[in-house]
């Protein structure tokens, strides 16, 4: 084994306690949830179990699905030992290295593995189905948070205790509802991994169209009680399919759970972690989230500057004539009007000769109020916001720079803009391959380097091992995706390994975000406070709200209400 793959002490833990419970036998758990903040040793855990069941079984073999299969990702590379060619998906490789992931491995999709659990139609079982009840194998499913519609079909079979076998028939293909004929049912071992909190609700959904008043108003307890509703559900949705798939049966247990995780919701009030059902296994006890807390000096230093009055005037002046520019769009355009406003406020008005942006079709209206903006005087070293990423940028020296937007054209434009800046060498990436990583882990050789993304790169790529500083340029509308982006470079390095010893969780990046005064913005800002008050209440945010969003740019006077 490699020696910068050394488990920690924690990482060890993890191990034994994972390797106990899924090789008690029949009576025991066949499945774990392993939930870690990204760049803190999942793929490794992962490996060293299936290592520690191929000595109980030595004809264990590893599946390990995947959410894509643009590649295989570094970390799960390093902790099986396998160098940078090409790993086939679909078939086994026989890895000759006798590190830890010696054995048999495939490499497959959450797409390929719904195809051989949900498929309803008849005919023969895909060759994953009949692989996976036929011999012993330990699937781990990476970023199981994605799998929604796998988590939702045998979270929905978990629930059906009078019916659960009329479902399972509905639901799951033959091989997994029978052995197969003249053979013995070889059940495989789960191992579930995410980076979020295990009840990963996608709060993107909510978004400014929700603040439609179609209820004669912007916001209400209704809509509060929708967003708890929504992680309740994910959280049901979750712990339901790892049940199924342990083998664990509905009862009062599970109920008295959600009547706990449903109380702490609606009361708001933070806590310690909210303990999990004796009957599953999310982590040992010695793997709790206080192991993850950030250290107190980030990597690079970001003084705030002192609100300035007159840049606060010119801001909500910017904003007035945006939204001049579109007030003949109606309520129901109100999230099509949101995305104006920040396409404008972030990268200035931009030529515009289509119907649809971002996967949003404009109203004729919209459309003749953007071309309208695009004629307007602005220029793009005016905007507030534009204006003080280019400051910011000039001042940092000579350091990698990471900035996330959520539009293609607002990332389009940005490193347009930036490479203007002295000594800067810019590239913008809505699908980081190995040639951009490549590139931005190189350190340039007179001023920085900045990569501009968006959030199609804000999970599974490692993007640390040079940059110090994240820019939230635009800003999601879900906590998770938050913490996702700042998992790029809040990652172990190799200096801060330290072999046989508690894990020191690495220092967080300088982190900046930008909010321009009085527009959509700021609702976001609010939202992502309240739903990060969610993720406290139920002892899961791993990462306060103000770690994660750091410093705000420009400056100005601004509290967000909970």
């Amino acid at each position: 084994m490699k020696a910068s793959l050394i488990p920690t002490t924690w990482q060890r833990d993890a191990l034994v306690g994972l390797a106990r419970r899924l090789l008690v036998g029949s009576g025991g758990s066949r499945a774990a949830l392993v939930q870690l903040p990204t760049g803190f040793g999942k793929s490794l855990v992962a490996t060293l179990v299936f290592d520690r069941l191929r000595k109980r079984h030595p004809r264990t073999r590893l599946v390990v699905v995947l959410p894509n299969q643009n590649d295989v990702p570094r970390g799960w590379r390093d902790a099986l030992q396998v160098g940078d060619e090409w790993l086939r998906f679909g078939e086994w490789l026989s890895l000759k290295d006798p590190g830890a992931g010696r054995g048999y491995v495939m490499f497959e999709t959450h797409r390929y593995l719904n195809r051989a659990m949900l498929a309803k139609t008849g005919g023969r079982p895909t060759p994953l189905a009949r692989e996976l009840t036929s011999r012993r194998c330990l699937v781990v499913i990476d970023e199981v948070h994605r799998a929604r519609r796998l988590r939702r079909a045998l979270a929905e079979v978990f629930a059906a205790v009078g019916e659960r076998r009329e479902l399972e028939r509905g639901a799951l293909t033959t091989p997994f509802r029978a052995p197969l004929r003249g053979k013995r049912r070889a059940w495989p071992r789960w191992l579930l991994l995410s980076a979020t909190p295990y009840n990963p609700v996608l709060l993107e959904g909510f978004d400014p169209a929700d603040t439609r008043k179609t209820h004669g108003h912007t916001w209400s307890k209704f809509d509060a009680e929708r967003e708890a509703d929504a992680i309740l559900g994910e959280l049901e949705s979750t712990l339901g399919s790892l049940a199924w798939l342990a083998g664990a049966t509905r009862g009062e247990w599970f109920n008295e759970h959600r009547a706990r995780a449903r109380a702490r919701l609606v009361s708001g009030m933070p806590g310690p972690s909210l303990t999990p059902p004796a009957q599953l296994i999310v982590w040992p006890e010695s793997v709790r989230q206080g192991h993850f807390l950030p250290s107190g000096t980030p990597r690079y230093a970001i003084k705030p500057q002192s609100p300035d009055a007159a840049r606060v005037d010119l801001a909500v002046k910017q904003l007035v004539d945006a939204r001049e520019c579109i007030h003949s769009v109606d309520g129901e355009g109100h999230a099509q009007s949101s995305t104006a406003d920040r396409v404008f406020l972030s990268a200035a008005p931009r030529p515009t000769s289509v119907r649809q942006l971002e996967r949003l079709t404009y109203s004729k209206k919209l459309v003749d109020a953007i071309r309208r903006a695009r004629r307007s005087p602005w220029k793009p070293n005016e905007l507030v916001k534009v204006e003080s990423l280019l400051q910011f940028i000039g001042r940092v020296g000579d350091e990698n720079v990471l900035v996330f937007t959520v539009h293609r054209a607002v990332a389009r434009r940005i490193a347009e803009l930036l490479r203007s800046v002295d000594h800067t060498d810019v590239r913008e990436a809505f699908e980081v391959n190995p040639q951009d990583q490549k590139w931005f882990r190189r350190k340039a050789r007179r001023g920085r380097r900045v990569l501009v993304v968006t959030d199609a790169c804000s999970e599974s790529i490692d993007l640390h091992q040079r940059a110090n500083i994240l820019v939230h340029y635009e800003l999601p509308w879900s906590p998770l995706r938050v913490m996702q982006r700042v998992g790029r470079l809040w990652r172990l390095r190799p200096d801060e390994r330290r072999p046989g010893r508690a894990p020191k969780a690495p220092r967080l990046p300088g982190i900046v975000h930008f909010a321009h005064p009085g527009s959509v913005d700021e609702e976001i800002l609010n939202r992502l406070h309240r739903r990060w008050g969610y993720l406290s209440a139920l002892g899961l945010d791993y990462l306060s709200f103000h770690e994660a969003l750091g410093t705000r740019l420009p400056a100005v006077l601004w509290c967000a209400e909970g």
